[in-house]
């Protein structure tokens, strides 16, 4: 049997992927995401994913992500308002394509502050950059941390990369915002970009043995919805090659019951495991009487 603490555990953290449609379409996006995707949340389902969330009682917050998640427009306030009035605030992950102006951003930010949103991430690169002009991410974070926002560049990181952080501390919306003394509220972060295809292979100086030598850190901490409508135990890059990852419908059960599912086939294989082990032990330890 599972101890108390492990039944009684519910993640901290959640995420909704909106949808597989984006204005852009990286090669190495790992959602394969594009302006082909046909794939939305109805507002009822995200309404009551948010209900659920809010049930568990263990998580202040939501993120929100794509595909490209302004491409909900309208709907998109709508659903950090709801999640607001639930007290949950928001997160948003975006491309930055929006920001075509200054006064357009402001609009478009302000209102999402009012509706609920404590930060923003903006993911920027090689490979968003040949869809979004740099510039457009620059506006979009300037009007965020005007506005009070957090803000986060994320640019893509390896070897190969011809477009680097350092580019971005050299551009002049950076320098400006500096010269605003509102640079306190934006973090610039490096992530590592992974290629899903063979013809393609990427060196990594960014990733530090200590982060990944405990394993994920999020698993069991995090559950979210997917665009099909499929409650997820990850929001990580390989989510869609993953079946373990894809939890069940949100129209068939519910979230606890899903959470709890998998945390019992979790303990299942745990235990198999242990039995083969030790199995495996004794074996080789009766070996030497053969």
């Amino acid at each position: 049997m599972m101890n108390e603490y492990v039944e009684k555990f519910y993640p901290h953290s959640t995420a909704v992927i909106l949808t597989n449609k984006c204005s852009a379409a990286c090669r190495e996006c790992c959602f394969n995401c594009s302006p082909k995707g046909d794939l939305i949340l109805s507002d009822e389902k995200i309404f009551k994913f948010i209900d659920e969330i809010s049930a568990l009682g263990t998580v202040k917050y939501m993120v929100w992500t794509g595909g490209e998640a302004f491409l909900l427009k309208d709907r998109l306030y709508q659903c950090l308002q709801y999640a607001k009035n639930k007290g949950l605030y928001s997160r948003i992950v975006s491309n930055g394509y929006w920001a075509t102006s200054d006064e357009i951003a402001h609009v478009k930010l302000k209102k999402l502050k009012e509706a609920g949103l404590a930060e923003l991430n903006i993911s920027t690169g090689d490979n968003h950059q040949e869809f979004v002009p740099f510039d457009r991410v620059m506006i979009a974070a300037l009007e965020s941390v005007r506005l009070g926002i957090s803000t986060v560049i994320s640019v893509e990181s390896n070897k190969s990369m011809k477009f680097s952080t350092e580019d971005l501390y050299k551009h002049p919306l950076f320098l400006k915002m500096k010269e605003e003394n509102v640079d306190g509220l934006l973090t610039v972060i490096s992530a590592a970009w992974v290629s899903f295809h063979k013809d393609t292979k990427y060196d990594f100086d960014c990733i530090e043995q200590t982060e990944v030598e405990h394993g994920c850190n999020n698993l069991f901490n995090f559950v979210g919805l997917h665009p099909d409508g499929q409650y997820i135990a990850c929001c990580g890059l390989t989510l869609n090659y993953l079946p373990e990852m894809h939890l069940g419908s949100l129209d068939d059960i519910n979230l606890v019951t899903a959470f709890d599912n998998q945390k019992k086939r979790f303990h299942e294989k745990m235990v198999v495991y242990r039995w083969s082990n030790q199995y495996i032990k004794t074996s080789e330890s009766l070996g030497s009487y053969y």
